[in-house]
């Protein structure tokens, strides 16, 4: 006859079970939510879990695996990212920056960076609703401290925009005034793309207030 399994054995060996079946429930959570880096940091940080309440004879070791364990894990699931993003119509531009928890947002900033367009679009009483598309990830710092840098081109190529000043835009709100559906005309030609009266219009624009 087989020794039957001690029951203080048995009860220990379903804990560990149980614990494993979690973490990989967890680890397939963070894969599903995030992506396979985060993953493999949080099943890192697991590891780490286990051998800290493995080594219980070694106090430091213990300390050590369990201080490691929260480093990796706040590594994996928290950072911080700097996107740029651009308006596909008004040509708008935005830095964002976030601070994320397994990729949602807990905390933005964004920082506005208008270019004429919009400026035109809001001053003939038509402002852009903005279709901002054009994501890009430029920085991600992993748990707000190790960074990565994603990209390093050039990000726009703006032109000079300082003859739209305060005198410009007070005579582009009086040309909206006398033109209510000029602004209309403006942004519907830039949401089909319509470079002939984009251009058109802006050097309307453009002349009225190059007048003396």
């Amino acid at each position: 006859m087989s020794n039957p399994v001690p029951p203080a054995k048995s009860q220990f060996g379903l804990r560990w079970l149980f614990a494993l079946t979690a973490a990989v429930a967890v680890c397939a959570f963070v894969y599903r939510q995030a992506g396979r880096d985060e993953a493999i940091g949080v099943a890192t940080a697991f590891g780490l879990l286990a051998i800290g309440l493995v080594v219980k004879q070694r106090r430091w070791l213990r300390r050590t695996a369990f201080a490691a364990a929260g480093l990796a894990a706040w590594i994996a699931t928290v950072d911080y990212v700097l996107y740029f993003v651009k308006c596909d119509h008004c040509h708008g531009e935005m830095l964002v920056r976030e601070v994320r928890f397994l990729h949602q947002p807990v905390w933005t900033r964004t920082t506005h960076d208008s270019v004429v367009l919009a400026h035109v679009l809001e001053d003939l009483g038509e402002p852009c609703t903005h279709d901002m598309q054009h994501r890009l990830l430029l920085w991600r710092f992993w748990g707000l401290i190790v960074p990565q840098l994603l990209f390093t081109g050039t990000l726009s190529i703006s032109g000079d925009d300082s003859w739209y000043d305060s005198r410009a835009r007070e005579i582009v709100r009086q040309f909206g005034t006398d033109n209510p559906d000029k602004g209309r005309e403006l942004s519907e030609a830039l949401a089909r793309k319509d470079h002939l009266t984009i251009r058109a219009i802006m050097a309307d624009i453009h002349t009225r207030t190059a007048a003396p």
